[in-house]
């Protein structure tokens, strides 16, 4: 059918018939234009998210998903007016709906929002090591739901992501260097210098240990029955556990070999009543 007899057949009809015809057209044209102009704004808006390395996938196609969507559901409205259908009913339905939606789906909502702001702005990713309340282990895998933990037993574990963002998050693996940390005991009948030397010299024997910063040995409390003295100094993260148990033990030892006490808690009691003597225990 050539253009002529296309004219010829509407100019046939009736004005309610040609009515009709170009009402279809106009929705045809603009449920068409609706569609292409949603899935290029998407598509757009991708690109630009694309463009921040940090910006997780997951993120990426869930907000593009809510801006194609939202713009075919404003163009279904744009054609059920040009129908005669009162949108603005249709509006509040959906607007009620939605309502009633989010505040069943409240829970989740929050763990989808706080998954969001997580996947963003990234205070662990997967490999880390983090801490949170009762939640403690390697982060394995985030989504916009929860986030799975494997604890050092192996466990698995799933955290809603929106108790992770309303808590303090510990990140064990965040920073490059941590600094090794623990308290030794000494008799209150030792060298305090001495013992300090002793320690502070074994520390920086070792070469995991930086010397800047420096190591330190401080006093650091006068406990019952000994003087402890707080060892501190500086590794690489993937050192700290090694480094530990290491240093933990050497001073041990190294106190040993130099004759400086690490006490025990004692006790002294005083029996009164027929004679009075005190006893250790």
């Amino acid at each position: 059918m050539n253009l002529e007899v296309f004219l010829q057949e509407i100019s046939s009809l009736s004005h309610e018939g040609r009515r009709y015809l170009f009402t279809a057209l106009q929705l045809v044209l603009i449920l068409g234009g609706g569609l292409l102009f949603s899935r290029w704004l998407s598509s757009k808006f991708r690109r630009v998210l694309s463009v921040f390395r940090h910006m997780d996938e997951t993120v990426i196609i869930f907000l593009t998903g809510v801006i194609q969507y939202s713009l075919v559901t404003l163009t279904i409205i744009i054609c059920l007016s040009k129908l005669g259908v009162q949108t603005a009913s249709i509006i509040t339905v959906l607007g009620t709906a939605g309502l009633a939606i989010g505040l069943a789906l409240q829970g989740t909502l929050a763990n989808i929002a706080s998954g969001i702001m997580i996947l963003i702005l990234r205070p662990f990713k997967i490999g880390d090591y983090i801490e949170s309340g009762e939640s403690k282990g390697t982060v394995e895998s985030i989504s916009l739901f929860s986030t799975q933990l494997k604890d050092s037993d192996g466990v698995f574990l799933m955290t809603p992501n929106s108790l992770l963002w309303s808590r303090t998050v510990k990140n064990f693996s965040r920073n490059e260097i941590r600094r090794v940390s623990f308290s030794v005991g000494v008799s209150y009948n030792d060298e305090l210098n001495s013992a300090k030397e002793i320690i502070l010299d074994r520390v920086n024997e070792s070469e995991l240990v930086f010397k800047n910063p420096a190591p330190s040995v401080l006093v650091d409390l006068l406990d019952a029955s000994s003087v402890n003295l707080k060892v501190s100094c500086w590794v690489k993260r993937q050192d700290y556990v090694l480094c530990k148990s290491y240093l933990t033990q050497s001073v041990k030892e190294v106190l040993d070999e130099n004759g400086i006490t690490i006490p025990f808690p004692q006790q002294e009691v005083t029996i009164l009543g027929g004679g009075s003597h005190a006893v250790k225990v």
